[in-house]
């Protein structure tokens, strides 16, 4: 499933969470905008604040694999192994592209030999990668 990219979460999931309750935080009204706004203007940075939260994961999970920034964004990619709410197994073309990407976002990051940011990465991908295997 690949979503319209002028979907929203709302609409795709069939849960609209309406307006944010009265005196809610701002991180509570950022949830609920979210929520409101298109699948294809979301920044890779609200798609994976969509994911830590940990819902809808079986609209997100796909939309998310699909995203263009996905292979050079370790935390988004992270975010996805975080994902423990959707079943992996019974979607077994969607675990096979998170693992590749695992390992192509591996081998883009060990071209920057000496860089220790790059191999702070690698070391959290890798662990969040292992806690994710286990954890399937």
């Amino acid at each position: 499933m690949n979503p319209a990219p002028h979907q929203t979460l709302a609409e795709l999931s069939g849960n609209d969470w309406g307006p944010p309750p009265p005196g809610a935080s701002d991180t509570i009204r950022y949830q609920h905008a979210l929520r409101q706004k298109p699948l294809g203007k979301l920044t890779t940075d609200e798609v994976l604040r969509l994911l830590d939260l940990g819902a809808d994961a079986d609209v997100l999970v796909p939309f998310a694999l699909e995203h263009p920034d996905l292979v050079t964004s370790v935390p988004l990619l992270c975010a996805l192994l975080r994902v423990r709410d959707y079943n992996w197994h019974a979607n077994n073309i969607w675990l096979h592209r998170l693992r590749n990407q695992v390992y192509q976002a591996d081998h883009i990051l060990s071209h920057f030999e000496g860089d220790v940011d790059a191999l702070n990465k690698r070391i959290t991908l890798w662990r969040m990668y292992a806690s994710f295997e286990r954890e399937i």
